[in-house]
């Protein structure tokens, strides 16, 4: 993993699998929106490893605190529809 940055709300690194996958993970809330680059996430629209990898850093960098406690928050995946929107 490269480039962890993050914040309380917000939290970017870049994943090494087959290839470098970008992962972006919001909190808003009390969900997590999750959203990577890598074929997996993208057919499906589940969370992928790279996901999962950039969320336990997180969690040991002590981002994502956000508003407080982590109980009770749901995972959510971020509509690729509107990224796709926005990048237009």
């Amino acid at each position: 993993m490269r480039n962890l940055r993050g914040d309380d709300y917000q939290v970017t690194a870049e994943v090494r699998g087959t290839a470098e996958y970008d992962v972006v993970i919001r909190r808003e809330h009390s969900e997590l929106i999750v959203r990577c680059d890598c074929p997996y996430f993208v057919d499906r629209q589940e969370p992928c490893k790279h996901c999962w990898a950039v969320l336990l850093a997180a969690e040991k960098a002590r981002y994502l605190n956000g508003n407080g406690s982590f109980r009770g928050l749901s995972i959510e995946v971020e509509d690729l529809d509107d990224v796709e929107d926005d990048a237009d």
